[in-house]
């Protein structure tokens, strides 16, 4: 059994070595800029930070990315105290938030407005 085992990994090995890689994801505009300027962090939040330290020499669409990130991570912020007013009952994701505090435009605190006015202006 053990052989069989040995025998499995080796063929799994040959072939993550022989078989062509896919190309990087069109949703990581910023893969080869990681690759390039973050390859030896692994954490989401220092890779984030990592980014945001060579802003200027990202590529656009990289650019785009992280501003994008950071306008949706103030708006969450901005908007905290509102979704848990208006949106407690609602499941995060597939933009249930966002649709919970479209429907409470009028309700929703300045800062909030403020940052998805910004969110929006961004692209996010």
């Amino acid at each position: 059994m053990r052989r069989i085992w040995k025998q499995v990994a080796t063929v799994a090995g040959l072939c993550l070595v022989l078989l062509p890689r896919p190309a990087l994801s069109a949703d990581d505009a910023c893969a080869a800029d990681k690759a390039k300027f973050c390859a030896n962090l692994t954490k989401p939040l220092t890779v984030g930070k990592c980014l945001k330290e060579h802003e200027a020499q990202l590529s656009d669409a990289c650019k785009t990315k992280v501003a994008n990130a950071m306008a949706q991570a103030e708006m969450r912020k901005a908007c905290k105290a509102d979704v848990k007013k208006f949106c407690e009952g609602v499941k995060p994701g597939e933009g249930r938030i966002a649709a919970c505090l479209k429907q409470h435009e009028g309700k929703l605190s300045a800062g909030c407005d403020a940052a998805r006015a910004a969110n929006r202006h961004a692209g996010g």
